[in-house]
């Protein structure tokens, strides 16, 4: 049992009734205990109503130019090797990859970011999805037996690194 401090009054504690309790303090207490359940339900159905009222986030087709009010707080995340992700950057590429609406380009998202390294050139990414490149066509990791599509055109492969440009940073260097 939890003893009232000596700063409180007997009738404060949150002890249930005894025999040694009077009727009216029971009485008390029970009123209590009430007006404390009744004002947690009040919190929580205004929490609720609070939470109801905020607008709904709108999916924008360039999720760089969405300057909605409730993504002011966000700052930007860059995820530099897509291949040794944490469970937050893992977070990120699969919403990205949900973001597409093209199936292709969804397909080959999860293909292409492995490349997303900042070591390799996006020129050769390009040529090795299509197959001229010989080594980034085979995989090692766990036997899974290489990319899980193949492109056959470099224009079909520069289309879908295109259509994933808003999410990219590409860094020139010479």
């Amino acid at each position: 049992t939890i003893t009232p401090s000596p700063s409180e009054p007997p009738s404060a504690s949150p002890s249930p009734p005894t025999a040694t309790q009077t009727e009216g303090e029971r009485f008390a207490l029970a009123a209590r205990l009430s007006r404390i359940a009744d004002k947690e339900a009040r919190a929580a159905y205004e929490r609720s109503t609070a939470f109801s009222r905020k607008p709904l986030p709108v999916a924008t087709p360039h999720p760089s130019l969405n300057n909605a009010p409730h993504l002011a707080h966000l700052s930007p995340y860059i995820i530099v090797d897509a291949r040794r992700a944490t469970g937050k950057d893992s977070l990120y590429l699969s919403a990205i990859g949900r973001r597409f609406t093209d199936p292709k380009v969804r397909a080959a998202w999860p293909v292409f970011w492995k490349y997303f390294n900042g070591r390799s050139a996006l020129e050769r990414v390009v040529l090795g999805l299509a197959g001229d490149v010989a080594d980034n066509t085979t995989s090692s990791e766990g036997g899974r037996g290489g990319d899980k599509m193949k492109i056959k055109k470099r224009k079909e492969a520069w289309a879908l690194m295109t259509a994933m440009s808003e999410h990219l940073i590409c860094v020139r260097h010479f």
